[in-house]
């Protein structure tokens, strides 16, 4: 039944039209709630203009974060 409350949360967020990042930013929390976990990111696989692949960090916990990854995303 868990599950089925997340979707349900998500879908009227989506169909509110809120903002991208508060769409995910509620998914993560809700799937760390369902996993019991304190770490989780949300990426979306992208293609590069040669057809190279990279991912596009969409949402990720704050434990995530250190020294070298702040750097990295300024």
């Amino acid at each position: 039944m868990k599950i089925l409350d997340c979707i349900n949360r998500l879908q009227a967020l989506y169909i509110k039209s809120k903002p991208a990042e508060v769409v995910f930013n509620s998914l993560l929390t809700d799937v760390l709630n369902l996993t019991d976990s304190q770490f989780g990111f949300i990426q979306e696989l992208k293609y590069d203009e040669t057809g190279g692949q990279y991912l596009q960090a969409l949402v990720m916990t704050n434990i995530t974060w250190d020294d070298a990854s702040r750097r990295f995303w300024g």
